[in-house]
């Protein structure tokens, strides 16, 4: 399990300018900083470090329908979770079961990241435990 603090979830207009959002991202890895976008049909989610807000505010601060800060990113790596029936529904019921919201839910292959409010992170971090 690794634990990263100070993130920040900016729900951006889909209008905005894709090569803007890739330039940033960009600058953000290369520094080794998190870096996350989702394309949904109107919006784009962008998931960064605190320290790097300016960069999207700066350029995005008109396209801004909302921001969510005081979160953190918890990333569990599971080999073989991919092919585990269930696995997802568990980790959500967890969750639930602890009256903890989710703020956002992604994977990649063998990764889980799940983005919560960073008031909960003790309190995960004992469920998870397992």
């Amino acid at each position: 399990m690794e634990i990263k603090n100070n993130v920040v979830i900016y729900t951006l207009d889909k209008n905005i300018y894709p090569e803007s959002l890739v330039e940033i991202e960009k600058n953000v890895k290369k520094e080794k900083d998190l870096f996350f976008s989702i394309e949904g049909t109107k919006t784009i989610t962008v998931i960064i470090q605190q320290k790097n807000i300016k960069l999207i505010e700066g350029r995005f601060k008109n396209n801004i329908f909302k921001k969510r800060m005081n979160l953190s990113l918890i990333t569990l790596s599971n080999p073989g979770i991919e092919n585990t029936p269930g696995a997802i529904y568990h980790l959500a019921g967890l969750f639930f079961e602890n009256e903890i919201n989710i703020e956002e839910f992604m994977s990649c292959h063998d990764d889980t990241l799940i983005v919560i409010e960073s008031r909960n992170i003790a309190k995960a971090i004992s469920f998870l435990k397992f």
